[in-house]
């Protein structure tokens, strides 16, 4: 009579309430690909690896490992601040990861240009078009085209015209002048 077959075991790995179906062996009892994943999973993992881990698990909708990710992250960030005090020129330490300098001018104290003067004819033209806009009634926030400023002139001209009663010469002058310099800015 032949020896009786032994059944393989079945592999131990176990996620929620499924069970895998492969056979395993060793001690544990586990199939290749879960002794791999568990292998993997024992390995230390670089701290960039881990925040990359933990943006995908973070996009993906899965749950964070924050105490993992914060050392992670702190060990980042002293790394980094060890091959920045390495600075200038030194060689970074073996094995380390160098960050782009992005920021070349930072930590150099440098001496800002003063800035230029204000020319007097840029003010004296911002203060004529404020009184422009208030002859033609517009706030300071309303935003001007040339339909608007010139359907304006025109109901003012109604009101204002010298040939129309009630109307003046000069009050016409002061609406044609403020709508000309109102068009001329839509220019600029």
């Amino acid at each position: 009579m032949p020896a009786p077959r032994r059944r393989a075991s079945r592999c131990s790995y176990k996620e929620g309430n499924r069970r895998c179906p492969r056979d395993g062996d060793g001690s544990p009892a586990l199939c290749r690909a879960h002794r791999l994943a568990v292998a993997d999973a024992a390995r230390p993992r670089k701290p960039i690896e881990v925040l990359a881990g933990a943006l995908d698990s973070f996009f993906s909708g899965r749950r964070i490992n924050v105490e993992e990710t914060m050392t992670a992250a702190d060990a980042l960030l002293q790394q980094w601040a060890a091959n920045a005090a390495a600075g200038n020129g030194a060689a970074p330490q073996p094995g380390r990861w160098v960050p782009p300098n992005w920021f070349p001018g930072a930590g150099r104290a440098t001496q800002q240009p003063p800035p230029p003067p204000e020319d007097p004819r840029v003010a004296e033209l911002a203060a004529v078009r404020i009184a422009a806009r208030q002859v033609l009634g517009f706030a300071p926030s309303d935003v001007l085209t040339e339909d608007i400023i010139k359907d304006r002139r025109r109901r003012l001209a109604k009101k204002y015209h010298p040939d129309l009663a009630g109307g003046s010469v000069e009050k016409m002058a002061r609406v044609n002048d403020a709508a000309d310099v109102l068009l001329a800015a839509l220019v600029d």
